[in-house]
């Protein structure tokens, strides 16, 4: 790994920040992590966290790593309650905005059914 690590960084002519990465372990003993934080200079990350604004956590099934989603959707719906737009312009700003918001986290995770149930009943208000 430390190798596939240097010639990537070789090969790219750029370095990797220690500061900014972090490793993760799953089902591994106390040894191993210790031996691969130590040679590749790692810390070891704990989850649930957020990669590039999508939350990862050992089960992905639960709502409660749906809520900032959800939230943010509500949030942006009360923005634009007092507007007074055609339904034209109502399914223009749901299409472009507000069903773009939750495409990253639905193509790299799996979402409960409750959480996707919310959100289309979120999209549905707007109309």
């Amino acid at each position: 790994m430390k190798e596939i690590l240097d010639l990537f960084m070789e090969a790219l002519g750029t370095q990797i920040n220690k500061d900014k990465s972090c490793i993760f372990f799953f089902n591994t003993s106390g040894n191993v992590k210790s031996f691969l934080t130590r040679i590749l200079v790692f810390r070891s990350g704990d989850l649930p966290t957020k990669y590039l604004g999508t939350q990862l956590a050992l089960n992905p099934l639960r709502m409660e790593n749906w809520h900032h989603i959800i939230e943010k959707l509500w949030n942006r719906l009360a923005n634009w309650s007092f507007r007074t737009l055609n339904i034209a312009g109502w399914v223009v700003l749901l299409r472009s905005v507000l069903r773009a918001i939750p495409i990253y986290p639905l193509s790299v995770t799996v979402v409960p059914k409750g959480a996707c149930a919310k959100m289309v009943e979120i999209l549905s208000k707007l109309l």
